[in-house]
């Protein structure tokens, strides 16, 4: 007999649920600025065009000069294919991370950045409270005792964290986050926005990661012709 194995969209979520970790928006960030990562988009485009270019010539060229013949060799020593999608892959990773980062992590990766950017506690509070909205409810009690110590907001207060409401929620707490304890808050909601979006997380992890074996495999073909050549020698 037969078993059928469906995959549903809750499957695929437990399943990444159950993953040990994925790295963070703030660490994808990091590597999609990489020197090498951030030049896919220039290979995406040019390699297309420099394959058709060269296709249209011999890949070796024999000339004759002063009698003596010299052959030169003008194909390259990689696969233009693995080279393309290498960055093809790498390139979506890219948009991924533009498109589904928390714009909140992807404007600022320290505190002094947010408060320069002329933001202030009042607009902390929202991000707060859309954060403590988003935390699943078995886990959002936990959520908001957590916030509550660590924005010293009265308990009066604290109970209405749980009613969704977060324009009221957070024209009453705007000046109940004391400004020594502003730094702790904002790490709090950076914190709890980098590791949102699972499934984005996953696909723009994967897509770096077949995008740098690409890169590494043409870096391979590079290393293992130059040796080539110079045995011949």
């Amino acid at each position: 007999m037969k078993e059928h194995i469906v995959v549903t969209g809750s499957s695929i979520k437990r399943w990444l649920d159950n993953l040990p970790s994925l790295p963070t928006w703030s660490r994808l960030r990091t590597l999609g600025e990489s020197r090498v990562l951030k030049t896919s988009y220039l290979w995406f485009l040019l390699v297309p065009i420099s394959a058709r270019l060269l296709s249209s010539i011999d890949s070796v060229v024999n000339l004759r000069v002063f009698g003596t013949p010299f052959t030169i060799t003008l194909g390259l020593p990689f696969s233009w294919e693995i080279l393309f999608f290498g960055s093809l892959f790498v390139s979506a990773a890219n948009l991924i991370f533009v498109v589904l980062c928390p714009q909140f992590v992807r404007d600022f990766e320290q505190y002094p950045e947010y408060t320069n950017s002329g933001r202030t506690v009042y607009n902390l509070a929202f991000s707060a409270i859309d954060v403590i909205d988003r935390t699943p409810a078995k886990a959002r009690k936990q959520t908001v005792a957590y916030y509550r110590d660590l924005a010293q907001i009265p308990s009066h207060l604290a109970s209405d964290l749980e009613r969704r409401e977060p324009a009221r929620q957070a024209f009453e707490l705007r000046h109940q986050i004391p400004i020594e304890r502003a730094a702790d808050v904002f790490w709090f909601v950076h914190d709890s926005y980098d590791e949102q979006r699972r499934v984005a997380r996953f696909l723009c992890t994967a897509f770096y990661g077949v995008g740098l074996c690409c890169i590494a495999f043409v870096a391979a073909q590079n290393v293992l012709y130059v040796l080539k050549v110079a045995d011949l020698k």
